[in-house]
């Protein structure tokens, strides 16, 4: 493959990276369906680079590499030790991996692994920035776009300013869903703030998932008649936290899907 088509791949690559940011508007199924393909395409790039990375390393071993090769060779491997946790979140999460039966069983808790997705995916978006910051040049002439050569750091300089402009902007954006993430969760009723807050809240829908054996008996049980309790009126329980079998985080005691009653949560 040539460098036209290869950075033809490049950039359907980015496209898709940037889709994938936009989960609220593309939904769970069409976000993990590109994210697959994404993958995929990853793949690809890497079988492709292969030979470049074997350049280097003959280079780096033989003391022939310049100071830009060890630099882009050190990104790349950044880069790619970025999408181990990303890719391993992915699967962690994945709707429809659990809905076809093939849910993994990981240490982190649910809510645990969605803070991993989100903060591996803000930071491949910031490197994949930079990444294609680095790499102008070939972009330029592959497409044969013209420019003054002796302009050429100028117009690195502004090359790499648009970058670490467009890198800061993700930072902040990807700092703002932490925040979210972190949140504590508040009951949709009186909006008093529910035990469960932030990346622990997902603790009640591991302890309801992992009691799903249990679950029929408790319900036999709860519907037994008790008698009031002296001095204090009977009252329905409301469940209260932030359901996290879903991207949307919305309260448990006014859910936007079935899945909190799927999993016995309320």
């Amino acid at each position: 493959m040539n460098m036209k088509k290869r950075l033809r791949l490049d950039i359907v690559m980015t496209c898709m990276l940037a889709f994938e940011m936009f989960f609220e508007l593309t939904g769970d199924t069409l976000h993990e369906i590109v994210g697959f393909i994404f993958f995929l395409t990853i793949a690809v790039h890497l079988i492709l680079s292969a030979k470049w990375a074997r350049g280097v390393t003959r280079a780096v071993s033989a003391g022939r590499a310049s100071r830009r090769s060890v630099v882009r060779a050190l990104y790349a491997i950044v880069l790619l030790l970025t999408f181990v946790p990303l890719v391993a979140s992915s699967i962690a999460i994945s709707q429809l991996l659990s809905g076809a039966g093939l849910e993994l069983a990981f240490s982190f808790s649910y809510g645990t692994w969605a803070m991993i997705h989100e903060i591996a995916a803000y930071a491949v978006c910031a490197l994949t920035v930079i990444h294609l910051a680095m790499h102008w040049k070939s972009f330029a002439k592959a497409w044969h776009v013209p420019y003054d050569p002796s302009r050429r750091a100028a117009i690195g300089t502004c090359v790499g300013v648009t970058a670490t402009i467009a890198t800061v902007a993700i930072g902040i954006a990807g700092a703002n869903a932490m925040r979210v993430l972190a949140l504590p969760a508040f009951d949709a009723d009186d909006g008093a703030e529910s035990p469960s807050s932030g990346v622990d809240g997902p603790t009640i829908n591991d302890k309801a998932l992992k009691s799903g054996s249990t679950s029929s008996s408790d319900s036999a049980s709860s519907e037994q008649p008790s008698g009031p309790i002296s001095g204090s009126s009977s009252t329905s329980t409301t469940v209260t936290g932030n359901c996290n079998l879903c991207k949307k985080r919305c309260p448990l005691s006014a859910p936007q899907c079935d899945k909190p009653y799927e999993a016995g949560l309320i």
